[in-house]
């Protein structure tokens, strides 16, 4: 998995940009202080029989895909306990779920669908473009501007943009007429000096448009009724039990009480904020039920799931992950013991 020449392509790739614009993957595959966590990828790896490995490996090099791909590889590394072998996305009457656990004398099989909560499309790119801006604030002397708030509804700048606005940034934040609470807009960016400073140390600063997002258990709801969707008559035919995992992207407004709810069907809603924009919001608008409802499930599903990596303390041990499920319960056939589960009642 992390081969020497992988290890030399993320450093070639990411090594001289800014953080904010590498991969979670250069990370992992690059810190002293994620050796564990590589340690137990590879271990974690290499219990799934081909060619479901191969797979597996392709998808956690994939800069779009490492953070789902090890959810979904974290789910394996629990199952691997029950019993029977541990397929990765193993045919099974021409569909592909993302586990598939053989049947044993001691176990029954089990069909596994993972679903993952990102955030929003293209955020990522969104934020750099934000910081990019930034960074040109940066360079203007302060003088006696010291804080200048981005309050703007538009979405980032493009980097000519970025370039544009930042000429006209300075120009005024040095002209003198810029005091606390004075406003201008540039291309449609609006701006806003929040303080002054009677000294000219140092740069200006920016605060961004925060972002972040927001969830709601009527969205879990629906993801997972996609993956039912897609399942239900192949594991009914085949009289198998059947999980959908929830995993999620670290940062994102989604945890593993929300998936509590969800089954008993009580409504609820999470909000996440961005570490590195923490400026005025967007308003949001949030799909909500008039009255609670019970969660109705198609009987195919065994039960609804949890799962979770989080890093250890000490950089060289392994990470720890959990894996919660809750019976569904109109379900036709139980969940098989899976040792190292929660099952909750």
């Amino acid at each position: 998995m992390f081969t020497d020449q992988f290890i030399a392509d993320m450093h070639r790739r990411f090594a001289a940009k800014p953080a904010t614009h590498r991969e979670d993957i250069y990370f992992v595959a690059t810190s002293s202080e994620r050796s564990g966590l590589r340690q137990w990828i590879e271990q974690a790896v290499a219990r799934v029989p081909e060619p479901g490995r191969t797979k597996l490996i392709s998808r956690l090099q994939a800069d779009e895909h490492f953070i789902n791909t090890l959810n979904e590889l974290a789910v394996g590394s629990v199952l691997q306990s029950v019993g029977g072998e541990v397929l990765y996305e193993h045919e099974v009457e021409g569909m592909t779920p993302d586990w598939y656990v053989t049947g044993g004398d001691n176990n029954a099989p089990l069909v596994v669908a993972v679903w993952n909560k990102n955030h929003a499309q293209g955020s990522a790119s969104r934020r750099r473009l934000w910081l990019g801006l930034q960074r040109r604030v940066r360079q203007i002397p302060a003088g006696v501007v010291r804080h200048v708030i981005a309050v703007g509804r538009k979405g980032p700048p493009s980097a000519d943009v970025a370039k544009k606005v930042g000429s006209e940034l300075r120009g005024w934040l040095l002209g003198g007429d810029a005091g606390v609470g004075s406003q201008r807009e540039f291309d449609g960016y609006r701006f806003r000096v929040a303080a002054r400073t009677a000294t000219s140390d140092g740069p200006a600063e920016m605060t961004l448009p925060g972002e972040g997002g927001a969830f709601t258990t009527v969205e879990a709801r629906e993801a997972i009724a996609t993956k039912v969707r897609r399942y239900e008559q192949v594991v009914a035919s085949r009289g198998e039990a059947f999980v959908v995992v929830v995993g999620h992207e670290v940062g994102t407004p989604i945890s593993r009480d929300a998936m509590r709810d969800l089954v008993a069907g009580r409504q609820g809603f999470e909000v996440a904020f961005d570490p590195l924009l923490d400026g005025e919001f967007l308003d949001v608008t949030l799909p909500m039920n008039v009255v609670d409802v019970p969660i109705s499930l198609s009987a195919a599903v065994s039960s609804v799931g949890w799962v979770e990596v989080v890093l250890a303390d000490s950089a060289d041990d392994s990470p720890a992950v959990s894996l919660d499920l809750w019976p569904n319960p109109a379900r036709r056939i139980d969940t098989p013991s899976i040792p190292g589960s929660t099952l909750h009642a």
